[in-house]
């Protein structure tokens, strides 16, 4: 058992475990990083076509999505399953716009199964424990489309993976709230807002003394939650010219 823990260990390189570190730990992340439903699975994307073989992938983890042309989210009624109502066959018409993929377990090897898709503008990694300074570094693969990201409530995250988030040329809108890990949240937040021009970052409390005299735009911002209506709903006008309406729990 041991050396077949230390195997997975050595795999795992990306954890970065610390020599002095305890083996439980090690023992119940690197067994979730090799848990056989994070895997990439190339029939599923070969059958599905890569857009619904993510929505599947993300579903039946708890998540939901959405499609272009199609006013409503995806989600699972069971945990594990996909419901009906998404083809599990090809069909070029299901192109992915969103995804919600807060509160689930999704980890750095799951992006194996969410290769970036040139429609994709909203991303929803919420309240994700496994979500870490490695997830951030390949988000830059969705740096051509993504506008909208939420990293806020992950408890892994540090300033170091936020810094790669410079790499995403399209983004609106960031959140970065509730985030225990990050030192200096409003100067990274300033940072970002000063690599990213077009990007407005949400979640960061400014300190009028942190930097006098520096423009506080965020607090004269749109707020966080009228901006995410906004861009799903001009996602949805852009490709149908109808407006559809909002929620309180998905947009």
């Amino acid at each position: 058992m041991y050396r077949f823990v230390r195997y997975l260990v050595q795999q795992n390189s990306v954890l970065n475990w610390p020599e002095t570190a305890s083996i439980e730990p090690r023992i119940t992340i690197c067994l979730m990083h090799n848990n056989t439903a994070t895997w990439w699975n190339p029939e599923r994307e070969q059958f599905l076509g890569c857009d619904l073989a993510i929505a599947h992938f993300i579903i039946a983890r708890g998540g939901a999505v959405r499609f272009c042309d199609i006013d409503h989210w995806f989600e699972c009624e069971e945990y594990g399953k996909v419901p009906n109502t998404v083809p599990n066959i090809y069909h070029d018409g299901y192109k992915l716009e969103a995804i919600d993929a807060s509160n689930t377990n999704i980890m750095y090897c799951s992006f194996d199964n969410i290769e970036p898709v040139p429609t994709l503008k909203y991303l929803n990694l919420s309240n994700c424990k496994y979500i870490d300074d490695w997830c951030l570094d390949r988000l830059s693969s969705y740096r051509q489309s993504v506008e909208f990201l939420d990293l806020s409530g992950c408890p892994r995250i540090t300033e170091r993976g936020l810094a790669t988030l410079h790499k995403m040329s399209k983004l609106k809108r960031l959140r970065i709230e509730n985030m225990p890990k990050v030192c200096d949240t409003p100067l990274i937040g300033l940072m970002l807002e000063e690599s990213l021009p077009g990007c407005i970052v949400d979640g960061v409390d400014y300190d009028t003394n942190l930097n006098e005299g520096v423009d506080q735009q965020p607090e004269a911002a749109e707020s966080f939650e009228n901006y995410e209506k906004k861009l799903l709903s001009a996602i949805q006008s852009e490709m149908t010219g109808r407006y559809f309406p909002t929620s309180n729990i998905r947009f």
